[in-house]
């Protein structure tokens, strides 16, 4: 797989993780999980516009490419989420989407080269601290899951 291309597949990546937490934070209920998941959001953006900017110098992708979430993702897709998903359900389907990600990183990792290693080890540690944000608020509301 060229480099270009690992880009495009972690820029997809960014795009369903990120519209995943716009989703569970538009059905989250307490105060300040709906915040929590945004700052998420916009932490996945960040680093798809790190990715987007190495595209740019590797491919010289034009500047208006997007790219658009996968509806149909496994978790926190806009078809499987319903009224009744309360706020721990969210968490968990927001900790699945992490481990998904996560899995993708290490082998976009492994297969992308210096230039791709770098950035996605930062990703990777920013990772461990959005999953244990999610631990903190479902640990102090008290769900039972840890």
């Amino acid at each position: 797989m060229t480099v270009d291309q690992v880009l495009r597949k972690l820029l997809q990546l960014c795009a369903d993780t990120q519209d995943g937490f716009w989703e569970a934070a538009a059905h989250a209920a307490s105060e300040d999980l709906p915040e929590l998941f945004q700052s998420l959001a916009l932490q996945w953006n960040d680093f798809s516009d790190k990715l987007f900017s190495i595209l740019l110098a590797v491919d010289h992708a034009s500047p208006e490419m997007s790219w658009k979430a996968n509806p149909d993702r496994p978790w926190m897709s806009p078809s499987s989420v319903s009224g009744h998903l309360n706020d721990l359900a969210i968490c968990v389907q927001c900790l699945h989407g992490l481990e998904l990600a996560q899995a993708k990183l290490q082998e976009a990792s492994a297969i992308g080269g210096p230039m791709i290693r770098e950035i996605v080890s930062g990703q990777l540690d920013t990772m461990t601290e959005q999953m244990a944000a999610i631990h903190d608020h479902v640990s102090t509301k008290d769900h039972g899951i840890v």
